[in-house]
């Protein structure tokens, strides 16, 4: 147990208290074992391109991640990263993203095309594209929060604009 601390804290450039917080938040990232974790690492720094302070950022926010199966991180990151085009430093700063369901994501960025809202705070935008949802001539970009919210009603108010029922009738229609 205590080198798999060590190793945490080494590994993330963790002070006492900030491990001491990692165990409280979740416990059973110790007990998930040295080699998933080293793998994950691995992903994260030499496929993703995550830098140590990014990583470290994910571990302190949501530990989950790193109990993660890689697979399923990597297809969540390839859609965002590619598809809805956020960087490594926003989606280390909304690390939930790689945790949530990809269809979830995957309906909600559709949805925000459809209607032309699909630009995310921090985010690398095309300059061609063009909306009717706009403030001084630019589209609002959509904070995470909003886009992560559990509530496809909460989701469909502040960040589509719209009422839960039209989001609805899209996932039904798709």
């Amino acid at each position: 147990m205590d080198s798999r601390l060590g190793w945490v804290q080494k590994q993330f450039g963790l002070s006492g208290n900030e491990v001491r917080a990692l165990i409280r938040k979740e416990a059973r990232i110790l007990m998930f074992g040295l080699g998933p974790l080293q793998r994950l690492v691995g992903l994260f720094n030499k496929e993703l391109g995550f830098s140590p302070k990014q990583m470290k950022r994910i571990l302190l926010a949501d530990p989950r991640v790193f109990m993660m199966e890689a697979k399923f991180i990597r297809t969540n990151y390839d859609y965002v990263h590619s598809t809805m085009r956020l960087s490594n430093s926003i989606i280390a700063k909304n690390p939930f993203i790689l945790r949530c369901s990809h269809s979830s994501i995957r309906n909600r960025h559709e949805f925000l095309k459809k209607i032309g809202r699909a630009v995310y705070e921090g985010a690398v935008t095309d300059a061609t594209e063009t909306s009717n949802n706009t403030v001084n001539g630019r589209v609002e970009p959509v904070p995470m929060e909003v886009f992560l919210d559990a509530s496809d009603a909460v989701f469909a108010q502040k960040a589509a604009n719209t009422c839960l029922a039209i989001y609805n009738r899209f996932l039904r229609s798709n």
